[in-house]
């Protein structure tokens, strides 16, 4: 949990700076064309992945999938979806360069396309981590792009314009995946592949697994951020990339749920396959769902707290007076962000359950009127109208995911939404596991620097 909370707030920090430099240098139209390539390029990522990493989690989490086994297999996978990746988003980009995705330059088109192979191994890899209960690796791995792009993306911004932030974040993801996959051969024992019959008999259940929620993937990306597209689609780049800043403001308040989230799953898979070994009660499951969920209750507030500051102090003085309809924005997203935080951990455990499919419908019954109503509101209403469309149908989305909840575990609502007193009196040990995470984790940064000085010399 403390290694996951890491990660998200080290993706956001230096998301944020990098959105913040790049709207200093390019300016609401850069800013928008930015941010749409970024979305694009994980679009792309999650169509080619087939949910793959979801198989991923649960299989090696729960010992139905060998580590080393599963290496030299994704390696195989990465390379045929990740092919065909790339030639579908180039496709995608010629067909649409004329409408939603104007904002991003042509030039930058085949980088971003050619990142999508690496793009998987980073994404497989911090999968593995996780799945393998490596929570610091997972963590490094997860915020490697963001890293990466911040100096990729700012360097080129600064010398190549619009076009060169965009390649710079094509390039940030490239040596992501390079990086993490490095790592996860290292782990395997080294670089390999299987033969062809072996490596598809392990991954055949991976991606039947995966695919029962690579469409509620899909489709929870249309959600949660297909207003960007939309919006391009009927305004100028700059409002999409003004609507873009206060997305990634709000997105703030899904740091700690997303990261409950994350490590839950892994945890809820472990404990269903121990449970269907017959080696633990499934009481002990229930109470460890329940008590997940009436912790993401319990940070609800400060989460609220915090964007809302950010959004009334931050937004005006690090971006400037270009943006301030970014602060508007962000309080009507404000809410359903919110909401949305308790959908992403109940759906962890539906997934972490064997139950992938409950997401999956969960989005048949959200997105469909969400599309509907983006189309009827944003030609009228903009920015404005995309923030009340997406804030409605992400608290929809909380409502019927804490339904499915309720159905697959028969947790009573009063167990899983309503904190105890036992809840709050782990902040304390929670605060001291951080102090000594944090400890922990200085000193290992110190004793690497100086293992590295021996070493140059």
């Amino acid at each position: 949990m403390l290694a996951s909370t890491t990660a998200q707030l080290a993706i956001i920090t230096l998301g944020a700076a990098t959105s913040v430099a790049i709207a200093r240098i390019l300016g609401p139209g850069g800013t928008g064309s930015f941010a749409l390539a970024a979305n694009f390029l994980a679009l792309a990522t999650v169509v080619a992945g087939l949910a793959l990493r979801q198989g991923i989690v649960f299989r090696v989490g729960s010992d139905r999938w060998q580590p080393e086994d599963a290496v030299r297999d994704l390696t195989i996978a990465a390379i045929i979806q990740g092919i065909a990746g790339a030639l579908l988003a180039l496709g995608v980009y010629e067909l649409l360069s004329d409408g939603p995705l104007e904002g991003i330059p042509r030039q930058a088109a085949p980088f971003l396309a050619a990142s999508i192979p690496l793009g998987l191994t980073w994404q497989f890899s911090w999968n593995l981590a996780l799945a393998k209960d490596r929570y610091e690796t997972f963590a490094a791995i997860q915020a490697l792009p963001s890293l990466l792009a911040l100096v990729t993306g700012v360097v080129l911004a600064l010398t190549f314009g619009t076009t060169g932030a965009v390649i710079g974040l094509a390039l940030g993801q490239a040596l992501a995946g390079i990086i993490a996959w490095s790592w996860a051969t290292r782990s395997a024992g080294g670089l390999g592949l299987s033969s062809p019959r072996e490596a598809w008999s392990r991954l055949r259940p991976a991606i039947s697994f995966g695919l029962q929620t690579w469409g509620a993937e899909l489709m929870s990306f249309v959600n949660y951020r297909f207003d960007l597209f939309f919006l391009a689609a009927y305004a100028v780049t700059a409002q999409v990339g003004v609507y873009s800043v206060a997305a990634t403001v709000t997105g703030i308040a899904l740091v700690l749920p997303q990261a409950v989230a994350t490590t839950l799953m892994s945890r809820t898979a472990t404990l269903e396959g121990a449970v269907g070994r017959g080696e633990v009660d499934p009481g002990e499951a229930d109470v460890s769902d329940a008590r997940a969920l009436r912790h993401a209750v319990i940070l609800l507030p400060a989460a609220a707290a915090t964007v809302a500051l950010l959004l009334a102090v931050a937004v005006p003085l690090l971006y400037g007076e270009k943006f301030d309809e970014a602060v508007g924005l962000g309080f009507i997203l404000l809410p359903g962000t919110l909401l949305l935080g308790l959908a992403r951990v109940s759906g962890s455990v539906l997934v972490g359950r064997g139950n992938p499919r409950y997401p999956l419908y969960n989005l048949l019954l959200t997105v469909p009127p969400t599309v509907v109503a983006y189309i009827l509101v944003i030609p009228e209403s903009g920015a404005t109208g995309a923030a009340i469309v997406s804030s409605l149908s992400y608290t929809l989305t909380a409502v019927i995911s804490l339904v499915f909840f309720r159905r697959v575990t028969g947790i009573r609502w009063g167990d899983a939404l309503v904190p105890r007193r036992e809840d709050l009196r782990t902040y304390p040990e929670v605060w001291a596991l951080a102090h000594e995470y944090g400890r922990w984790a200085l000193g290992a940064l110190r004793s690497g620097r100086a293992n590295a000085r021996r070493s140059s010399r």
